[in-house]
């Protein structure tokens, strides 16, 4: 039972001798999925009310055209530049004019999860996302450039990430999704910033092997993850819905 509070609550995040500090966020950016690490979405900025919402006028477009068979994503705002994704297009774009800076295409050996992507996360001048071919990579946020790599499950029919991962403390925070398509088994990955490393896991669905009274016939699957998880940096306890 005490292992079923723990899935369902919350993954604890252990770090040794680690001063661990809240995210500093400037009024104007909204640096993740939700804004914030602990995923508030809440803007501070007062410019549009109830009052004037009416008023507003269209000032700037993006043109995507062919380049999206879906378009799921959450923009992320940082100095000015505005950074979002389709399946396998990262784009950047001047926020206030929806000038293209760069895009970066990278095709997906399969594609998985409806052709979904959340989009990226932000840390130190690069970029991080998944694919639907349940790879992980890392960009550099001036060009676009892949840095690093990793490949989190292409093995596994049906895996795919389609979900914002989060960064904090050089820990890039990720889940794998397709338990509710075709039987896969949701992972979280926690992630070495610098290098693409695994430095943890945690599987959402419990293994038999833990408890003998399982029954083993059957495949235990399900359990992946869509949407961004939530994290106390106080605490250090990321929330995994």
């Amino acid at each position: 039972m005490k292992m079923k509070k723990v899935i369902i609550l919350s993954i604890l995040v252990a770090f040794s001798s680690l001063q661990i500090k809240a995210q500093q966020v400037r009024e104007s950016d909204w640096p993740n999925y939700n804004r914030t690490l602990a995923g508030d979405r809440f803007s501070p900025l007062t410019q549009f009310t109830k009052e004037n919402v009416s008023k507003l006028k269209l000032v700037a477009t993006f043109d995507l055209a062919s380049d999206i068979n879906s378009f799921q994503t959450g923009p992320v705002v940082l100095d000015g530049k505005m950074y979002f994704t389709s399946d396998t297009v990262t784009y950047a774009i001047n926020a206030a004019t929806g000038k293209l800076l760069w895009k970066k295409v990278r095709s997906n050996t399969k594609t998985r999860g409806y052709g979904a992507n959340r989009g990226v996360a932000y840390l130190d001048g690069k970029l991080f996302r998944g694919s639907s071919d349940a790879h992980f990579f890392a960009m550099d946020a001036k060009d676009g450039k892949i840095l690093w790599e990793t490949d989190l499950g292409s093995g596994t029919p049906g895996a795919a990430i389609p979900m914002a991962p989060l960064v904090w403390n050089n820990l890039i925070f990720v889940g794998i999704a397709g338990g509710d398509q075709v039987g896969v088994v949701g992972y979280v990955y926690a992630l070495d910033a610098k290098t693409g490393k695994t430095v943890w896991t945690f599987c959402s669905v419990p293994d038999y092997k833990e408890n003998p009274k399982t029954s083993t016939g059957l495949p235990v699957t399900g359990g992946g993850y869509w949407t961004s998880f939530g994290l106390d940096t106080e605490k250090g306890v990321l929330y995994v819905p």
